[in-house]
């Protein structure tokens, strides 16, 4: 098991690095303005990256292709871990780990389908946004079953950590679902980014620290 939680944060840091590095190749544009340059953290989406055009209309195959090999390096990395950890806890939890483990495919699917439905094309937009807000709502089952197994073996910090993820992960599902649309204004764009960048860092985190919490149980 160490060996994967070890392959599982070299994988999210590829991620992390993957996507840093597709900002650079971004051809330009957000939603309510095609003239910017490059791509801004505050009001360009992560999913703007795997477009195939950019909001400015010029090709955006570089950013796209890297995207591409960073989201793979996540869903592998995810899908392995969250999976596979739900055993240490099988023994005592059958029906919670059961739960966890639906939970995982069903967000890993939904990081999938967010791969290989481009938001720039019109056809695949509305699965696009399904997909998406999904990996959020899936999230926060597993996020739940996770603190509450941890915290059945009194490991206190990993379980209040969980938690408050699943939490902020609530409250970004409150902001898409019931915030303003972010093409309305230019304030509803930024909070709308800002909001999927922090939950989006926040998740990731959580599941590097989680791995931690793996060995301990595991050593």
């Amino acid at each position: 098991m160490q060996k994967l939680t070890k392959q599982t944060r070299h994988l999210i840091l590829f991620y992390v690095i993957g996507l840093a590095t597709a900002m650079l190749f971004y051809s330009g544009g957000h939603y309510l303005d095609p003239d910017t340059v490059g791509y801004s953290l505050s009001k360009n989406f992560i999913s703007d990256l795997l477009r195939i055009t950019s909001h400015s209309g010029a090709d955006n195959l570089p950013s796209l292709i890297i995207s591409v090999i960073s989201f793979i390096a996540l869903l592998i990395a995810l899908f392995r871990f969250l999976f596979l950890a739900a055993d240490v806890f099988k023994k005592d939890f059958y029906n919670l780990t059961l739960l966890t483990k639906i939970s995982v495919i069903w967000g890993c699917l939904c990081i999938f389908g967010v791969i290989v439905t481009p938001a720039d094309v019109p056809s695949l937009y509305g699965l696009h946004v399904l997909f998406a807000n999904s990996i959020f709502y899936s999230s926060v089952v597993t996020l739940a079953c996770y603190a509450y197994l941890f915290s059945k073996k009194d490991m206190k910090n990993y379980a209040i950590a969980l938690l408050l993820c699943a939490v902020a992960a609530i409250g970004y599902i409150i902001i898409i679902e019931y915030g303003p649309a972010p093409w309305m204004s230019m304030n509803a764009l930024i909070l709308q980014v800002s909001a999927q960048k922090i939950i989006t860092l926040s998740l990731v985190s959580t599941v590097f620290y989680m791995t931690k919490g793996i060995d301990l149980l595991t050593d």
